[in-house]
């Protein structure tokens, strides 16, 4: 989230958490639901703090511990570099004040486990491709574009997601029988996952899904601009409107941009497909919208580190098969 990142960007910050730490990055809305040893770990060590997840809620935060288990410090300031600097340097005067076998390299051992609640571990499909999905939330000034700003949270902050296109839908973009000038629509399911998912304003922080009837229009078409035994290279153009009923939140965009097909490898090699348009309003935990319609520019793009990508499932791919196919 960007909160996090605001506190992590800061070189004191980093500069403590290289030297004397393990950095893990893991997600609360799964490590305190799953019934496993990884969930069961988690929760030992929230319980030591102010966030016990009372009722089943949150218990986000940033979390220094001990590989056994014991809590060190803990803090749940992620916009305030300073404060997320203070938890830090608190963990390691705990840390020191521990005795000397307990700090020392090997003093934990942790056996492998083949134990793991699979509903709440969620790794891409075999066969799949991941993009980055970068969100800009922008507004006009003398008749130019020039970064949001927002009540809370810097509005020069990117939302950040992934989206994954399946074997299966690699395969069709592959298409055997393209040539250059054929048409044809992306997959329904894919249009409607880009749509109700990825296609709204996360820029300061987690915004609930566009609703099935929610989705007004979506419809992302495809233009091959050449082929031959090796690639095709096809165009992208669609339009997109989502809208709650009471059109207090919606978001409308044009689609373009260009994907470049390995047609032996069924794989997006190059290419990046854009939306830019408009949203409006906010939610409870994305509040501080600029008032009124905002311009807003959406990227896919192709990872630097395709195998880090891989690692971080899309924000509401939390239920899977619902993410890739909206049924169950």
């Amino acid at each position: 989230m960007a909160g996090r990142a605001l506190a992590f960007a800061d070189d004191d910050v980093q500069h403590v958490v290289k030297e004397n730490f393990i950095p893990v990055v893991a997600d609360d809305w799964y490590q305190r639901r799953r019934q496993d040893p990884e969930g069961e770990f988690f929760r030992k060590v929230a319980d030591q703090g102010p966030q016990k997840g009372t009722g089943g809620s949150t218990r986000q935060g940033i979390y220094c511990l001990t590989a056994d288990g014991k809590l060190l410090s803990f803090k749940n300031a992620g916009q305030n570099a300073e404060a997320t600097l203070d938890a830090i340097k608190l963990a390691l005067r705990e840390w020191k004040k521990l005795p000397a076998n307990r700090r020392k390299p090997g003093a934990v051992t942790v056996e492998e486990s083949p134990e793991t609640d699979e509903q709440y571990h969620r790794s891409m499909p075999k066969g799949a491709q991941v993009f980055e999905v970068f969100t800009r939330l922008m507004e006009k000034s003398d008749g130019k574009l020039q970064q949001a700003t927002c009540k809370i949270g810097k509005g020069d902050q990117p939302g950040r997601d992934h989206f994954w296109l399946t074997k299966q839908e690699l395969a069709e973009l592959a298409d055997s029988n393209a040539k250059p000038g054929t048409t044809k629509s992306l997959p329904k399911f894919v249009q409607r996952r880009i749509a109700r998912f990825h296609l709204l304003d996360d820029t300061r922080g987690e915004p609930p899904m566009w609703d099935e009837k929610e989705v007004r229009k979506v419809d992302i078409r495809l233009r091959c601009r050449s082929a031959d035994a090796k690639r095709i290279v096809w165009a992208i153009e669609g339009e997109a409107l989502m809208n709650t009923d009471d059109d207090q939140r919606g978001c409308i965009v044009t689609m373009g941009g260009e994907w470049i097909v390995d047609r032996a490898k069924k794989r997006i090699t190059a290419g990046d497909m854009v939306a830019f348009g408009e949203h409006w309003g906010e939610t409870s935990l994305t509040s501080g919208a600029p008032p009124g319609k905002s311009p807003i520019g959406i990227v896919f793009t192709l990872p630097k580190d395709e195998k880090m990508a891989e690692q971080v499932p899309p924000q509401f791919a939390r239920h899977l098969r619902y993410y890739l196919e909206q049924r169950y």
